[in-house]
């Protein structure tokens, strides 16, 4: 599989996790805006992964992430005229689910999985609980032997529906970028009146199977390293996720002083938090500098 023919084994705790391949910009939810459905992308956790954006027409998510490939959240992404004006129906979106994996399917694409992960946070959709049930629903009747894997910002774990729907996937990630209330809120800036921090943390308990993924940021505006080498260390131990998946900012983000890590350093990050939680933790690294690659559209810096 994937894993075997990509991941350098570094220790028996730390992997580092590459694209199958170079990626293709073409194929990226960046140039393809417009479509529900979208790749095969090459991805650093999934290898040929076939994507599912539940926002085609504009980015809407609970947070505003400094260092989000896809821009800045507006500030209104989660108010009820903004979600009416800017959501297709269920319907809609699960006829170009099916439409579109019933083409890749006769196409004889090469899929390793089907990722729900696109431009927002899926679980914001207000439908999602029914599309979630739909895609699992085709998984068994048209494309049993591939997977099924989420891409979330856990901005929902506290929703027992949405939890219950996310542990019958294949793999799940849910984002955890630091170990502290403070650095959480520096780093994932959550609009008003959404989860906080220890809700994610109660509510990661409940989640089977969980796979924990966090983003390295290091910026002369804020950093996380420090409450990862820390009191992350001590959540590791409680919640017991499946494993870690630490990545480096590789993808074009809207803030530029956030640096991107020398391999290296990443692998000693991880070994850090391997040798001391005594989860098993993967690196994901790019092939390429994907931060050098032009792209329309570019959003323009948060402040700080």
């Amino acid at each position: 599989m994937m894993e075997a023919e990509t991941n350098i084994k570094m220790r028996t705790e730390v992997e580092v996790l590459q694209q199958p391949r170079l990626p293709a910009w073409e194929e990226e939810l960046w140039t393809n805006k417009s479509k529900i459905i979208y790749g095969p992308v090459a991805s650093r956790r999934l290898g040929e992964s076939l994507g599912i954006n539940l926002f085609p027409k504009t980015k809407i998510c609970s947070f505003n992430c400094r260092y989000c490939d896809v821009g800045l959240t507006p500030p209104s992404a989660m108010q009820e005229e903004f979600l009416r004006g800017n959501i297709l129906p269920p319907e809609t979106i699960m006829k170009e689910i099916e439409k579109g994996i019933r083409y890749h399917l006769t196409k004889g694409t090469h899929i390793d999985y089907v990722t729900i992960c696109g431009n927002g946070e899926a679980t914001d959709y207000p439908y999602f609980v029914e599309v979630a049930n739909f895609v699992l629903s085709l998984k068994t009747s048209l494309f049993p032997a591939i997977p099924v894997a989420i891409l979330t910002n856990s901005a929902n774990v506290h929703r027992k529906e949405v939890v219950d729907v996310i542990n019958k996937f294949d793999v799940n990630f849910f984002k955890l970028d630091a170990g502290d209330e403070e650095t959480f809120n520096a780093i994932g800036r959550p609009l008003t009146g959404v989860i906080g921090f220890h809700e994610i943390i109660e509510g990661l308990r409940s989640v089977q199977r969980l796979n924990i993924q966090t983003a390295i940021v290091d910026s002369p505006r804020v950093s996380n390293i420090p409450s990862l080498k820390g009191p992350f260390i001590e959540l590791l131990k409680e919640l017991q996720p499946v494993a870690v998946y630490i990545h480096n900012i590789d993808y074009p983000t809207p803030d530029s002083t956030i640096r991107r890590l020398e391999l290296e350093e990443m692998v000693e990050l991880g070994q850090f938090i391997a040798e001391r939680s005594g989860i098993p933790v993967k690196v994901l690294h790019s092939l390429i500098d994907l931060r050098r690659q032009p792209r329309r559209g570019r959003t323009h810096e948060p402040s700080a």
